[in-house]
C-alpha cells in the first residue's frame, strides 16, 4: 500500500501513474457505498473499484523487488524490515488517533464504519499498533477503516525477505508462471476449508476475503512479473497490452457477479489484469502530472480519505440530490472527497510520511555504524 520513496525508483513515473488509479478506484467504491442516488446495479458495478487494494499489492510486490535487488548491505533484512515500519507505522498510528477522535464525535460518526465506536477495545487497539490485527475479526478493519490491507501488507513484508530470496534462485522461467498458480490453489483451498466450517458467512464476512492467504496470489503475481523481466525482455505493444488488460479486467467483474462462491478466481483474474496494465503504463511513455502526484500520496489518501467519503458524502447526496442527476451527484462526491483527501495527504506526507522515512533511516545509519 505504501510508497518506496521515488528517489529508490528513479524513472519509475508509471508506478506513481498506476498508483494514483489505484487509490482513484478506491475512492470511487467508499463514495459509491454512500451515495443515495445511484441505482443498485450501478452502485455494485462501481464498488468493484474495491480491486484498487489489490492493485496496490500487485505494485507493492514488484516495487519491493526492484528495491531489494538493488540494495547492497550487510544487514539488508534487518533494515528492509525498519524502512518498512517507519514507512508504514507513522501515518497508521495517526490514523488510529485521528479515528478514536472521528468515533467519539457524534457529529462526524453517523455513517459507516466510522461508527464503531465499541470496536475500540484495549484489545484491538493493541493489535493495530503491532500489525497482527489481520488475525482477529473484531480488530481486522474496525480501528482504522481499511485498516485490513495493512495489516495484510505488514504479513507480507515479514515474509518478504524468504520469498525473494527463494524466487532470485529460480533458473526456469516456467516456475515463475507456477508460483501465482500455486498460490492461487492454496487460497481457493483455504476459502473451501472455511466454507466447510464457516459455510455461507465465508462469502459475506469480509474477514475470511481479507486473510493474507487469499491475497497471496497477487503478491506472486507482481514478483513473478518482476523477474519475468528479466527472462523475457521482450515489449508487448502498448495497445495490445490494454486490450489485453480490459479482457482481463471487464472478466474478473463479470465473474464478480457472477461466482459469488469464487473469490479467489475473481481476483486472480484482476491480479493478471494489472500485469497488462503495469505493461501498458510502462512503455506507454505518459506525462500525467495530477495522476502522478495522486499516486505520490496514495498512502495518505487511502488512510483519510474515510473521513470524506462516508459522513461528507452522505450529506451531500442528501442535500443536492433534488438538483442534479445521479450522475452528476456522484461525481462530485467523488471530487471533492478526493480533492479533500489530497489535502491532506499534502500535510500527512510532510509532516508524518517523511519524517518517519528519514527516522527510519536515521535508525539504520545508526545501527549501521555501530
Amino acid at each position: 500500500m505504501a510508497n518506496i520513496p521515488s528517489k529508490e525508483l528513479s524513472k519509475l513515473n508509471h508506478i506513481d501513474l498506476l498508483r494514483g488509479i489505484a487509490v482513484i478506484l478506491v475512492v470511487i467504491t467508499h463514495v459509491a457505498l454512500t451515495d443515495r442516488n445511484i441505482t443498485e446495479v450501478w452502485r455494485a458495478r462501481l464498488i468493484f473499484g474495491q480491486v484498487g487494494v489489490q492493485l496496490f499489492f500487485f505494485l507493492s510486490a514488484y516495487t519491493l523487488c526492484r528495491s531489494m535487488s538493488a540494495r547492497r548491505e550487510e544487514h539488508y533484512v534487518r533494515n528492509f524490515y525498519l524502512r518498512r515500519f517507519f514507512r508504514i507505522a507513522p501515518l497508521y498510528y495517526a490514523g488510529i488517533v485521528i479515528y478514536l477522535i472521528v468515533a467519539l464525535t457524534p457529529l462526524l460518526n453517523r455513517q459507516g464504519p466510522l461508527s464503531h465506536i465499541e470496536m475500540y477495545t484495549p484489545l484491538s487497539v493493541l493489535l493495530n499498533i503491532v500489525f497482527l490485527h489481520s488475525f482477529v475479526e473484531q480488530a481486522y478493519n474496525s480501528i482504522v477503516p481499511g485498516g485490513w490491507s495493512i495489516g495484510t501488507e505488514m504479513l507480507f513484508y515479514l515474509l518478504f525477505p524468504a520469498i525473494f530470496n527463494y524466487y532470485s534462485k529460480i533458473r526456469n522461467v516456467v516456475w515463475l508462471f507456477l508460483l501465482p498458480l500455486a498460490a492461487f490453489i492454496i487460497a481457493t483451498l483455504y476459502t473451501a476449508t472455511c466454507y466447510a466450517a464457516f459455510k455461507e458467512e465465508v462469502f459475506t464476512n469480509h474477514f475470511f476475503f481479507a486473510f493474507i492467504i487469499n491475497q497471496l496470489p497477487i503478491f506472486a503475481l507482481g514478483i513473478s512479473y518482476f523477474f519475468l523481466e528479466k527472462f523475457i525482455p521482450t515489449k508487448l505493444p502498448p495497445l495490445v497490452s490494454m486490450a489485453l488488460f480490459l479482457v482481463l479486467f471487464f472478466a474478473a467483474l463479470i465473474l464478480s457477479r457472477k461466482l459469488t462462491h469464487n473469490i479467489n478466481l475473481t481476483i486472480f483474474v484482476a491480479g493478471l489484469s494489472f500485469a497488462f496494465l503495469f505493461n501498458f503504463f510502462k512503455h506507454a511513455g505518459l506525462n500525467l502530472p495530477i495522476l502522478a502526484r495522486i499516486g505520490q500520496l496514495s498512502f495518505s489518501i487511502y488512510i483519510f480519505h474515510f473521513l470524506f467519503a462516508y459522513p461528507l458524502s452522505n450529506e451531500i447526496s442528501i442535500h443536492i440530490s433534488g438538483r442534479f442527476n445521479a450522475t452528476t451527484v456522484l461525481v462530485i462526491n467523488f471530487l471533492i472527497t478526493l480533492t479533500l483527501s489530497a489535502l491532506l495527504a499534502i500535510l500527512s506526507e510532510k509532516f508524518i510520511e517523511k519524517p518517519g522515512i528519514a527516522l527510519g533511516k536515521k535508525v539504520i545509519g545508526r545501527l549501521d555504524n555501530k
